[in-house]
Formats: structure tokens, sequence, C-alpha cells
């Protein structure tokens, strides 16, 4: 309808300027140059359409610029799993912009959209890796190097790793840096194109490694009270700056402090200034800064302590104490089979802490009885995010497979897509742009053809910021490996 009006408004506008520039002769009077000059009856009648032709110009410049032809695409799916509530069969997804509109059986969408069938695919969000080292060259960083950032040492691997990576079906990595006890900061970054697009998150997520009780008990004691040690001397700072400014603004003005009159002096009585400079807190360390804004509790900053067995969290306790700063935990390696000991620990269930682990089955201790870890901590009131065993484009292949060993372990299905996606974006603290199919939230998303723990499907299209950046029928994709 938006077409038609414009086109009708257009051909009556050029139909009264043609009038205009070609008036018929005055044959009556003769009057040359009459019928030379516009007639004034058409001018008076171009007068009146000034609106007409401002709208003219509105709508064409609007169907010029392909207004609402590429501004909504419209994902009509087999299935959408949102993560966040039911999965819906015959499903839309309407995205704007890279973002997600609105999701369901019926939502409206302008007529013009770019409608893409997708009947016989299933939609769930991209997954994320919250804990990752791909692409970056090994170090060995020791002590406290939290001002460090991954963003400086990032090596993009070459595009068809990514490009596999896409396949298995990851579109985000949390990319940790290297080296032991606290490394530095971790990097967020898209699995498309990483050379050319910037990091998604460069600050704030602090690697601790505790690992190592012997050595990284006290690194952390020592950087947590000096960090405090800081924060004391700047509330002092502040404090004496306070308490100074009420008293020289105190001091009566009609008496200064002047040198007097009556002494012999060869130079006039000046003024004396009566205020006191307050005291200037010294700058922190550098590699000190982030644990600052962890203890000021600054909004975008956690550490993210990594345990390898029951004792690091006993341990843990021990330096923490009356510590109160964000934190998140990742658990991994070989001797997590005592771990279940644990899982309810005052630092862990019982703070409802966000959990990141591996896709095992350990066995109990000193016997061959495998066990849910992951189940155990949900049970324990914690959340748990989930990353591939190790550092390969085998193992991302693999991640799908290994979640349905969960699910017939106990694992519940929900829990188990949560884990690869909105958890681990909240491990990243992404969660809020994505991680699910929600409004608002970007447009990263898997099509696949079959269900997501069926380890036959695969993954045939992936969609970043409402862009298909991997489609599994051209003939340069390649099938990842798998084990």
């Amino acid at each position: 309808m938006r077409h038609l009006a414009t086109n009708q408004f257009r051909h009556r506008f050029e139909r009264l300027r043609g009038r205009a520039a070609n008036p018929a002769p005055n044959a009556d009077r003769g009057d040359r140059a009459t019928a030379a000059r516009p007639p004034a009856v058409n001018r008076r009648r171009l007068s009146c359409f000034p609106a007409l032709a401002l709208s003219i110009a509105v709508l064409v410049g609007s169907a010029a610029s392909g207004f609402a032809d590429d501004s909504y695409v419209v994902l009509k799916a087999k299935k959408v799993i949102t993560i966040t509530g039911e999965e819906i069969s015959d499903a839309m997804i309407v995205i704007s912009g890279g973002k997600i509109e609105a999701v369901g059986k019926k939502v409206d969408y302008p007529s013009e959209s770019r409608v893409i069938d997708v009947s016989n695919l299933t939609v769930m969000p991209g997954m994320i890796s919250p804990h990752s080292a791909i692409g970056l060259p090994p170090a060995n960083r020791n002590g406290n190097q939290s001002h460090r950032r991954v963003s400086s040492d990032f090596l993009p691997p070459d595009d068809d790793t990514y490009s596999r990576l896409l396949q298995a079906g990851y579109t985000m990595l949390g990319l940790y840096p290297p080296g032991g006890g606290m490394p530095g900061q971790k990097l967020v970054q898209t699995t498309s194109q990483p050379q050319k697009r910037a990091g998604l998150k460069e600050e704030g997520l602090i690697r601790v490694s505790f690992t190592r009780p012997a050595t990284d008990k006290r690194l952390l004691r020592d950087t947590i009270k000096q960090a405090q040690a800081v924060i004391d001397k700047e509330n002092e700072a502040t404090s004496k700056s306070a308490t100074s400014r009420p008293a020289a603004e105190s001091r009566p003005t009609s008496q200064p402090t002047s040198v007097p009159a009556s002494g012999p002096s060869s130079q006039p009585a000046t003024t004396r200034p009566a205020t006191a400079s307050a005291p200037v807190a010294p700058p922190p360390r550098p590699e000190l800064e982030p644990w600052l804004s962890l203890l000021k509790k600054k909004e975008g900053f956690v550490a993210q302590i990594e345990l390898a067995r029951a004792s690091d969290i006993i341990h843990l306790a021990d330096v923490l104490k009356d510590a109160d700063f964000a934190r998140h935990f990742v658990v991994s390696g070989w001797e997590i089979g005592d771990m279940h000991q644990v899982v309810a620990h005052d630092l862990l269930g019982h703070a409802k802490a966000l959990v990141a682990i591996t896709p095992t089955l350990p066995n109990m201790p000193l016997t061959m009885n495998p066990y849910n870890l992951a189940q155990r901590f949900i049970n324990a009131g914690a959340t748990v995010a989930i990353f591939p065993l190790s550092d390969t484009v085998e193992e991302y292949g693999n991640i799908r497979e290994r979640l349905a060993m969960l699910v017939r372990a106990g694992l519940d299905r929900k829990d188990a897509l949560k884990a690869v996606t909105l958890n681990a974006a909240r491990f990243l603290l992404m969660d809020k742009e994505y991680g699910s199919i929600e409004k608002d939230k970007w447009a990263d998303l898997i099509l696949l053809d079959g269900d997501p723990l069926d380890p036959a499907s695969k993954v045939r299209r992936v969609m970043i910021h409402g862009e298909f950046v991997f489609d599994l029928d051209k003939k340069d994709s390649k099938q990842p490996p798998r084990l």
C-alpha cells in the first residue's frame, strides 16, 4: 500500500508540474505574453500541495534507502530452544539490527521483512566456552600480573580453525591468560572473523590459579592484604580532607592572619591563607588496580578461581575469611574425583556459586565408580557452566555428545543445554546480551538438522549478530573430526 500511494502522489505531482511548464495558448485574447507566462491558476494549484510534495519526497527517499527490505529478518524454524522458556515447535524469530525482536508461534513483523524458511531445522543459542586458550601462545607467568590482558597477546589462529569451531556450534570464547598465580584478565572473543572483530570484553575477568596451595595461598593472601591497605589509605585521606574543609570554612574572615601593624615593617601587612592542603594518597601499583575494583565491588569485575581438588577449597576458605568480592570457580583436572565431598561448601553450593566444569564423570576416590559431578553441584545449590575437556577442535566437536552422556547419567536436559549457553555467558558476565533467545539479545544462533543432544545431528548454519557466518552446504566447509 505504501508503494501504491507513493506512485499515485508522484503521478499527480508530475501531471500538475507538466501543466505549469506547457500551458495551453490563450486563443480568445491573443495575448502572447499571457500565453507564454504560466497561468496564475496553475501556480495557485501547485501552491496548494506543499505537504503533498513533502510527502512524496519522504516516501520516495524511504523507498530508495531500502526501508523495511533488509531491516527485519524472520526465521521460520521447526523448533526453537529458547533456553529460558519452553521449546517452541513451528516457531518464528524476528531479528532487527542484529538483535532479537520477538520469538513465538505467532508474532507480528513488517510485511516487507526478509523471511528465511528453515522449517526443517532446530534453532538454539550459540554455545559459549567460558574457559579456553585457543589462539594463545604459551607463557610462563607467575606472581601477581592481574593488570595484564589477553588482548595484548591474542594471536587468532587460521580461519580454518575458527570455521571448525563455528561448525561445532561455538559462537563465543572466554580466553584465559596462560601461566600460574594471577597471570591476567580474560578476553571474551567471538568465533567469527577474530582478526577483524574487537574483543567483546577485555577487562574484569581476573584469573586466579589456586591449584598449588603451597605458593598460591600466600600470593592471594598478600594481594588482598595489599589492596585493602591501599583502600584504607584512600579512605583515610578522604576522611582527613572532609574534616579539614569545615575547619577552614569556619575560620572568621573579619580577622585575617596578618603581620601586626604596630611592629616595624617595611612592607604592608599581607593576609595568609588559612586553608590546609588535603593529603593525597599515592597511586597504587598497576597489578593491584584490578583487585581494588574487586574489593570495591565495581560492576564488571569478578575473580575466577581455579580449583583442582577438594582440599583446595579448604585452603581458599582459610585465605578469604572476611574478604568479600565477586568470584566464580573453575573445577578441572584429573584430581577432581573427591570434589563430591565439598560441593555443598560455604563458598560453593551453600553460596549458590557459579562453577565451570568439564563434561566428565569422575570416579570416586580409590574406586572405579563414576558419578555425575555436574548434577551434584546443582543439587547442592550451585549453578553449572560447562567447557570442553581440552583446547582442541576435536573436543569442541564432541561437546554435544559429552553433554548427552551427562544427561544419560542423570543431568536434566535443560540444565545441560543451559550450561553451554546462558550459564556460560553468565560466567563471562555477558548474559544480559547473550546466551538465550529473548527480546533485545544479540542473535547469535546455531541451526541444527536434529536434536542438539543427538550425536548424529549436525550444525548446518551459524548466525552471529544477525548475520549468517557459516553454512555447511558450502563447498569449502569441513566437518570437524570426531574422536
